[in-house]
């Protein structure tokens, strides 16, 4: 009788974790070597073969599986690693709440200056540019979303504050806490 020993193969990705800035125009994956077939993922991307260049210039800020799968022989193997992408450019809205009452005409949100566009939404109004003016008349009392979605160089970035519209309280104050009248006048003045 013969024995058949088989090697032990294992499948390994040697970069587990990759973080790049989404300005950065690739990432590099390699995975074991001598199988006899690589098949990669990475979103819509794939490729071939033990090493993965992965066009960061095609993704979006988030993170991803990278997925290899490989042959050997008639058994198949798979190993998996992240990719992170980074935001190059951050989009902050100045201001991330603002408390008005119903009697106010506006309320001004400013984001960061430099992206190619802007657009804003409150309700039903919207804006462009790096100031929203929005008409607190068109308001009813109570919390809104102000969101903001601006470009810049073909990517979208996304920023939300909140706008609380209160209740206008009035207080009744009485300018004189006493007044004397002799009984000979006819009426006292209260402001």
């Amino acid at each position: 009788a013969k024995l058949k020993v088989e090697a032990f193969v294992t499948l390994v990705i040697n970069q587990s974790e990759i973080t790049v800035s989404e300005k950065d125009e690739k990432a590099t994956f390699t995975a074991t070597e001598g199988f006899d077939s690589y098949n990669w993922t990475c979103g819509e991307q794939t490729g071939t073969g033990n090493e993965f260049i992965i066009d960061i210039t095609k993704l979006k800020v988030g993170e991803y599986d990278v997925v290899v799968t490989e042959k050997k022989g008639t058994k198949e193997y798979e190993a998996t690693a992240k990719l992170k992408v980074e935001a190059f450019v951050t989009l902050v809205i100045n201001q991330s709440e603002i408390k008005v009452n119903e009697t106010e005409e506006k309320a001004i949100f400013t984001a960061t200056e430099g992206f190619d566009s802007y657009n804003w939404t409150c309700g039903e109004q919207t804006g462009t540019g790096s100031e929203f003016a929005i008409d607190i008349t068109k308001l009813k009392v109570g919390e809104y979303n102000v969101t903001l979605k601006a470009t810049k160089d073909g990517k979208e970035y996304e920023a939300v504050a909140k706008l609380k519209v209160e209740e206008l309280s009035i207080v009744l104050i009485i300018n004189q806490s006493e007044i004397k009248v002799s009984e000979t006048e006819e009426k006292a003045t209260f402001t």
